[in-house]
């Protein structure tokens, strides 16, 4: 019999042959698209870690914040130039034009956001759950606007975690991803008010000529 004739025995008697070839050409395929597609699962775990933070850490205030911080973040990564030093209303202003089909929900949350952050008290449990709830109603009127390929690009899009970092390191903080922010505004005129009234009662009145 010929050499031929013998390999093609071998084969037959022998499928691991045929089977660790196609798997070392799988192997060969696969490792790169592994290696390609590694970003993008880092990308949406910190997303989805960031989400959960934002709905579930700090007071009620600052969770508040937090769904405000979610829309602005969608946003960002679809590409809308949103200023990380605007005020609320002035990003709902930049998100109106940049998605016209959102203008009202938008401007709704920021009025929502700055009323919980710098009124008085806390919001409650069930009014937190109602504002993310109408969070996730305009995340889905945003990605709406856009075909499939253009939500998949902005939801592995690293634009917005790249802003939370600048945003944390400019302002001295940890990268909490800015979900703090609102926070520490809301203690600001608390801190004010209590300088105000050590600075008073340190004061003395000035004493008149026969005052002793």
């Amino acid at each position: 019999s010929s050499p031929d004739a013998l390999d093609a025995d071998q084969k037959k008697n022998n499928p691991w042959l045929f089977w660790g070839a196609l798997l070392g050409a799988l192997g060969v395929v696969a490792i790169p698209l592994a290696i390609l597609a590694l970003p993008l699962l880092l990308i949406a775990l910190l997303k989805t870690r960031r989400r959960k933070s934002r709905f579930s850490d700090g007071n009620p205030a600052q969770r508040v914040g937090g769904g405000w911080s979610e829309v602005v973040s969608l946003a960002t990564d679809m590409g809308a130039a949103v200023d990380t030093r605007s005020t609320r209303r002035e990003s709902a202003a930049v998100l109106a034009e940049a998605f016209p089909a959102t203008q009202g929900t938008t401007t709704l949350l920021a009025r929502r956001a700055d009323a919980s952050i710098f009124g008085a008290g806390q919001p409650s449990e069930e009014e937190v759950r109602d504002y993310w709830t109408i969070v996730d109603g305009s995340l889905r009127e945003m990605t709406a606007t856009v075909g499939f390929w253009r939500r998949q690009q902005a939801r592995f899009s690293p634009r917005s975690l790249l802003a939370d970092a600048r945003t944390a390191m400019g302002s001295g903080r940890g990268p909490d991803l800015g979900a703090n922010l609102g926070a520490s505004r809301l203690r600001l005129p608390a801190i004010l008010a209590a300088r105000r009234r050590r600075t008073s009662g340190n004061s003395t009145p000035p004493q008149g000529p026969g005052q002793q």
